[in-house]
């Protein structure tokens, strides 16, 4: 309920921002793409700071009154820790009241939109435009909305230009939802990294590469995109470009760990067979603990044969002891019936030492960037009445399908009472294959939509439109 409540209020945030931006403060200025890099700049400022706050957060224990937890999980190094996930809802949610308050003083009515509007008789288009929002208001009701609803989408089907940046815009919105959903768990997963680490790198990245994909775009349309052709083939440039860079987000990554049960077979397994006969291995249980009832958990245990093992019970142990070594304490585990040698234990997995690809943040600059552009075309193209319509068309289906596409790498889920839960130990290859396969695939497809929209572009000769907001028109443009 809460996340439901809070993209409401993001989608209507943002309507009313676009709106009172292109009518209210200077049209003029703001169509021609400098401001309006800025002002989309802004979000991923937001978004950095967001991810600086999940990581203090997420440095605190969730359950902070539970001493029982507390005194169990006593680091942020165990594989059991859970974050205070909720108190950055609590903590932007406060904010978010105290932002609000000043907008109480902001006019019931936007009287420079309005007399721009009533200006209109002077331009055709501009006087079109305002013929259809009067058409709209006079239209009350729910009877009225669905007829407008029903005329939207007809008006979508029946233009080409349009329908081809709504089909784009369904597969970039794919990614462009579902990227900051999983992009710290994709870090997480494929480089070892803990979760207040993997956000503090996720804004690191996210934060110049929004900023000035932004920026660099606005200023690219201001001083070149005079026409929607030109545009257009900006577009089709950049979206051509992201399709050649992301296939090295396929080959740039981390091997699987070896994880007794999921990824290797246990050494117990081997001694008497070949390798080549024993086939996948068949999960975390073996003959070597069959007596030892182990729960499915993951607390992992490292054995001195390189293997990691998902808990000490998985790996036949009978007994503990601790040791210290340079002041800190470390927990050995004696009696192992799973390791063929000497058993040292440790606090938890080895983490890998590769932590991210310098070719993340451009990949991300330029799907900024093209996803910039898509945004500038559809809502300068689109009639101003449509535009809540087309660019977030994609956005709910794409965290769905990102989600149960990585599911799929999954090798052991946890259980409780017969029911699988979260995902306790990912297959890291798959992970990558999957999680940047779909992200290949959509901006393929969006590609092939902005190349259809770009020959409407360039077929129309016809009857084309200006590319400039209602009221900043002041001269023809031509192709």
């Amino acid at each position: 309920m809460c996340t439901d409540v809070y993209g409401s209020r993001q989608r209507g945030n943002l309507d009313i921002a676009d709106a009172y931006n292109s009518n209210y403060i200077n049209v003029a200025l703001y169509s021609e793409g400098r401001e309006k890099g800025f002002y989309f700049s802004t979000f991923a400022v937001g978004a950095a700071l967001g991810f600086g706050l999940a990581t203090v957060c997420l440095s605190f224990p969730a359950y902070i009154r539970n001493e029982a937890y507390v005194s169990s999980v006593q680091s942020n190094k165990d594989p059991r820790w859970i974050g205070a996930w909720w108190l950055g809802f609590l903590i932007i949610g406060s904010v978010q009241l105290i932002c609000a308050i000043p907008l109480f003083c902001f006019p019931k009515y936007l009287p420079k939109a309005k007399d721009a509007y009533d200006d209109s008789s002077g331009n055709e288009y501009l006087a079109a435009t305002t013929e259809e929002i009067h058409i709209v208001q006079e239209e009350a009701g729910l009877i009225g909305f669905m007829k407008g609803l029903l005329k939207s989408v007809w008006r979508v089907f029946t233009n080409p230009t349009i329908f081809w940046l709504i089909i784009c815009f369904i597969f970039l919105s794919g990614f462009i939802s579902s990227f900051p959903l999983f992009g710290t768990k994709y870090l997480q997963i494929q480089f070892g990294l803990r979760p207040e680490v993997a956000a503090v790198v996720f804004g690191a990245v996210l934060l110049p590469a929004g900023v000035s994909g932004n920026i660099f775009g606005g200023f690219l349309i201001k001083r070149f995109a005079r026409t929607r052709l030109q545009l257009a083939t900006i577009l089709l440039i950049i979206s051509t470009a992201c399709v050649m860079v992301d296939p090295l987000a396929l080959v740039l990554g981390c091997q699987n760990k070896d994880i007794a049960g999921l990824t290797v077979h246990y050494p117990t397994e081997n001694i008497n067979a070949n390798i080549s006969d024993l086939g996948s291995p068949d999960g975390i249980d073996s003959a070597c603990n069959d007596d030892c009832d182990c729960p499915v958990s993951y607390n992992p245990v490292c054995g001195a044969d390189g293997i990691t093992y998902s808990t000490p019970c998985h790996a036949g142990c009978q007994g503990s002891s601790i040791l210290s070594e340079n002041g800190t304490e470390v927990i050995t585990y004696i009696n192992c019936s799973c390791i063929t040698q000497r058993y040292v234990g440790n606090e938890g997995s080895p983490h890998l030492d590769q932590l991210t690809n310098p070719i993340d943040q451009w990949q991300f600059r330029y799907r900024i960037l093209l996803a910039k552009y898509s945004f500038d075309f559809a809502y300068l193209t689109i009639p101003f009445p449509f535009r809540s319509f087309s660019p977030w068309t994609g956005f709910i289906p794409g965290p769905i399908y990102y989600g149960a596409a990585i599911d799929t790498a999954c090798l052991l889920f946890q259980s409780s009472c017969g029911q699988s839960g979260n995902c306790l130990v990912y297959d890291i290859e798959k992970f990558r294959y999957v999680f940047n396969g779909i992200t290949l695939t959509l901006q393929v497809l969006a590609t092939l939509a902005v190349f259809a929209c770009y020959l409407t572009v360039r077929l129309d000769r016809k009857d084309r439109k200006k590319i400039v907001e209602p009221v900043a028109l002041k001269k023809d443009i031509v192709d």
